[in-house]
């Protein structure tokens, strides 16, 4: 009998056991219309030079660890290497900030999930991966809190700089740190350091940790 299966080769960009595990397990377990072969790496340079060797069909990845771990200039090179040698990238997300998910959004990933979104919605974007469609799926958590007017209806939304200084902060780097990872003047880091906590009415660092944590930024 003729095996109609596709083949594919998966590899899961994160550096924590049990995300891993527990991935692994399900894409063996749970997928039984491909034959897929998993394997973890937490090195950039080592996966962009599977995907460069075309050993790669697939990218699982949590948009926080490759924040930390890959520049801007990084991200849009590996994404270049994705398009070029027909990869395709899963992005779990655990914040559920509005002007986060956009973000990610507009930077155009196959599939976007959250940590909320229960296994159904992964196996859906999973199931979507393996399709010739080329339209970006979002899942139904993220969905809901872009598409929530009543909940986001007048909400101050804060900028991608605003909200990229909060993130570094929240992992512990000082604003002089993001001046120079970000070539900017320290006085405008602080600027948008004040602007952002002022959107998200924080007063002060105990509390812009306490947001950080409350939204899985940290």
């Amino acid at each position: 009998m003729k095996n109609n299966k596709k083949s594919a080769n998966a590899v899961i960009y994160y550096n924590f056991n049990m995300f891993n595990n527990e991935i692994c397990e399900y894409l063996r377990n749970r997928i039984k219309t491909e034959i897929i072969s998993v394997k973890t790496c937490a090195d950039y340079l080592e996966l962009c030079n599977d995907v460069k060797k075309g050993n790669i069909d697939l990218i699982f990845t949590e948009y926080n660890f490759m924040y930390k771990n890959c520049d801007s200039g990084e991200q849009q090179k590996l994404k270049n290497l994705c398009q070029k040698n027909n990869v395709k990238t899963l992005i779990l997300m655990q914040n559920t900030n509005l002007s986060l998910i956009k973000k990610v959004i507009k930077q155009k990933y196959n599939a976007l999930v959250s940590i909320n979104d229960n296994i159904d919605e992964v196996l859906r974007a999973i199931s979507h991966l393996f399709s010739d469609s080329e339209k970006q799926f979002i899942s139904k958590t993220l969905s809901e809190v872009v598409n929530d007017k009543l909940k986001n209806q007048g909400k101050i939304e804060l900028t991608s700089k605003e909200w990229e200084v909060i993130f570094l902060i929240a992992q512990g780097h000082s604003l002089s740190d993001i001046a120079t990872k970000k070539n900017r003047a320290i006085s405008t880091i602080a600027t948008q350091k004040q602007n952002a906590m002022k959107k998200l009415d924080i007063k002060n660092n105990t509390e812009l940790l306490k947001y950080a944590y409350l939204n899985g930024i940290i």
